[in-house]
């Protein structure tokens, strides 16, 4: 509900039908929170993690995941362009500076 009709009280609603909460009265606040996003990907160390392709592939073990975009599993036209521009863009920049 909520990244369809962008509708907070709605999406609440809907989730604690559910969910089988039945003491939810429609009523939510909002507060400030911190969120952190680890940058290592979620992967284990070197030595004990899979190798890319264990993942990044179209017959991996991420391949009954959906709703995203998995680099190496799926192709997007409009994706795949804006990377190799980018690297093409940034490959030159470097040449000419």
């Amino acid at each position: 509900m909520l990244w369809t009709e962008y509708n907070w009280a709605k999406a609440f609603t809907v989730g604690a039908k559910l969910n089988r909460i039945d003491d939810y009265k429609g009523h939510f606040v909002f507060i400030k929170t911190n969120g952190y996003w680890p940058m290592k990907h979620m992967v284990d160390p070197a030595k004990d993690a899979f190798d890319c392709v264990a993942c990044h592939s179209r017959h991996s073990r991420l391949n009954a995941l959906n709703d995203f975009y998995l680099l190496g599993r799926d192709t997007n036209f409009w994706i795949e362009l804006f990377g190799f521009i980018s690297v093409v863009r940034g490959v030159i920049g470097h040449y000419v500076t």
